[in-house]
């Protein structure tokens, strides 16, 4: 029963929920062999995919979801709440987005394009693993429950994307003045952009 709800969740959205992380991912590695053709090194580049793009992309697309339901007379009035749809489409959502984020961070790993700092050398494998998710992760739930948020508040998909497009460009302007201040590091979103 479950397997069936989550095909056809997807089946109703799954240009929205699984094609846009692809898209993106492809996009950023075009630029990124781009750049590798001008003697540039994309390892920035595609990091930012992970710990920026992506997070506000899956913020974005929960937000759509959950504002623009056109049968959401017919959903109120059948057993199942509305509000567990919700929540089916933004679990689809965050583990589509988490499975495009750790594959291409496994393949950066690989490809050497991503190396953490030396003193994570002494730790053991699995720690060094479980760190070099949290790049992507944290903004990731970050995003995802304030794009929720927003989308549940303002009922609104105009403003929800205007909310999230407003944190994250002051989150990406101000990187810097946050990572200066201890009051302000709860909200550092894109740690890696620092360096």
């Amino acid at each position: 029963m479950l397997f069936e709800r989550l095909f056809y969740e997807l089946k109703l959205r799954w240009i929205t929920m699984v094609l846009v992380p692809c898209l993106i991912l492809i996009s950023v590695v075009i630029m990124a062999y781009i750049m590798y053709l001008f003697h540039a090194d994309p390892s920035r580049l595609l990091l930012s995919e992970l710990e920026m793009f992506l997070p506000l992309a899956a913020s974005v697309i929960i937000g759509s979801i959950i504002t623009q339901e056109p049968a959401l007379e017919l959903q109120l009035t059948l057993p199942r709440k509305y509000h567990n749809t919700g929540i089916i489409r933004t679990g689809i959502v965050l583990v589509w987005t988490a499975c495009v984020a750790a594959c291409s961070l496994g393949i950066m790993a690989a490809f050497r394009l991503f190396m953490l700092p030396g003193f994570t050398l002494s730790w053991p494998v699995v720690v060094r693993f479980f760190m070099m998710q949290l790049i992507w992760l944290a903004p990731l739930l970050w995003f995802a429950m304030l794009g929720l948020c927003c989308a549940v508040l303002t009922k609104s998909m105009a403003a929800c994307s205007t909310i999230l497009g407003i944190v994250w460009l002051i989150d990406f302007a101000s990187t810097g003045f946050i990572a200066e201040n201890a009051w302000l590091r709860p909200f550092l979103l894109f740690p890696t952009f620092t360096f």
